[in-house]
């Protein structure tokens, strides 16, 4: 009798496991990362003490691919799971069968939580308005966003410092233009970045990399910032290279 309720809890273990699958994002591969780097935030109470922890989190799909019904395994501060639902509600993921159960698991610490913090402040501005607290995306609003750091010609002077032409792109001649889409969020950070047009030589990976680290006055709508979705081209011009590794984007 033993042998037989061992064997069927065996069976019950293999296929909830089997039911359970790693949920992955829409986009490319570091969009965990990077909504945790830009959106996570934690009240300093939380961080008097050093902690490390690495937190499993459990969720269903809704049919827009945006993550429900979150649960917890072990035990997780009741503010760390608040936060961690607000943020990784801000994602799409791929759809799966919606009683399909997914996890994450999410490392945290006071060291990793530290970098996040000096990233951000790295891009500090004051912003002037609340934020819009809903999940909504726009594509119109009674304000553009910016780019945080002279506008336009911020943002090309950025391209011009930062982007590195891969070594690969310049030995095989590929040039292009990379087309991004993203959300750039209340915070004036980005999230959800898309490759709408990509090129080879590991310019879709640059050009991902250089706006995932932007930072933009966001969008406005009746006084409030909001989430909004633009995109945006980086071109890769040879003509424009000075030296391997720089080049012109734009």
């Amino acid at each position: 009798m033993k042998r037989l309720l061992f064997l069927w809890i065996m069976v019950l273990s293999l296929d909830y496991k089997a039911q359970t699958n790693l949920a992955t994002p829409e986009g490319y591969a570091g969009q965990i990362d990077q909504v945790m780097r830009t959106q996570f935030q934690l009240p300093s109470i939380l961080l008097t003490n050093s902690f490390k922890t690495t937190v499993t989190i459990y969720f269903q799909l809704d049919g827009n691919g945006k993550a429900i019904l979150f649960r917890f395994d072990g035990v997780v501060n009741n503010i760390i799971k608040q936060e961690l639902q607000r943020v990784l509600s801000k994602l799409t993921f791929s759809k799966v069968n919606p009683s399909q159960e997914v996890f994450l698991n999410i490392d945290l610490s006071t060291d990793l939580y530290r970098k996040w913090e000096k990233f951000r402040k790295q891009r500090s501005m004051k912003l002037q308005l609340p934020a819009d607290s809903t999940l909504l995306v726009y594509t119109k609003a009674d304000r553009s966003p910016d780019y945080y750091n002279k506008g336009e010609e911020g943002l090309v002077s950025y391209f011009q410092e930062e982007l590195d032409y891969p070594q690969s792109a310049i030995e095989h001649s590929i040039q292009g233009t990379v087309l991004l889409e993203f959300i750039i969020e209340p915070n004036g950070f980005v999230s959800n970045i898309q490759v709408k047009q990509g090129i080879s030589g590991g310019c879709t990976d640059e050009a991902v990399r250089l706006i995932s680290e932007t930072r933009w006055i966001p969008a406005t709508i009746q006084q409030k910032y909001v989430r909004y979705k633009m995109t945006y081209p980086i071109t890769f011009t040879l003509n424009n290279a000075t030296r391997p590794g720089q080049a012109y984007g734009q």
